[in-house]
């Protein structure tokens, strides 16, 4: 159905998923924040839409911890009970502490998109932010 031109990507079957990898380079600062924009809308082709978003830090090769993989997830829900479609954001809050500060310089984050409830999902939009 027509969602009136709102762009994004867009999950249209069940147990769909991608991923999407950033090399954070040398002389960046750390990632602390992903902030996912999705659409949450509402009828029969939204019913039970749910998404985990999968945020995966892999340390450089340059890095002590190099097989200490950092993840963090959440999980979203696409449908409301509202006759509108809208969207909405939600973080992933990737720096613990000060010992776990988020990807660091050289490191690689990946954040992995998959369907786990209904078939149909919109993300609208991903920040990836130092604070």
């Amino acid at each position: 159905t027509w969602d009136y031109g709102k762009l994004g990507f867009e999950a249209q079957q069940h147990n769909a998923s991608f991923a999407m990898e950033f090399d954070i380079k040398e002389h960046a600062k750390p990632v602390k924040v992903v902030n996912v924009m999705f659409m949450k809308s509402y009828g029969e082709k939204w019913e039970g839409s749910e998404l985990r978003v999968h945020t995966t830090i892999i340390p450089s090769t340059k890095s002590t911890d190099i097989l200490n993989n950092r993840t963090t997830s959440i999980d979203v829900l696409g449908f409301h009970g509202k006759n509108t479609s809208e969207i909405f954001s939600q973080k992933l809050i990737l720096d613990k502490d000060e010992e776990d500060p988020g990807a660091k310089p050289n490191d690689r984050l990946r954040v992995q998109f998959d369907m786990i409830g209904g078939a149909t999902f919109k993300i609208t939009g991903l920040m990836i932010c130092d604070h």
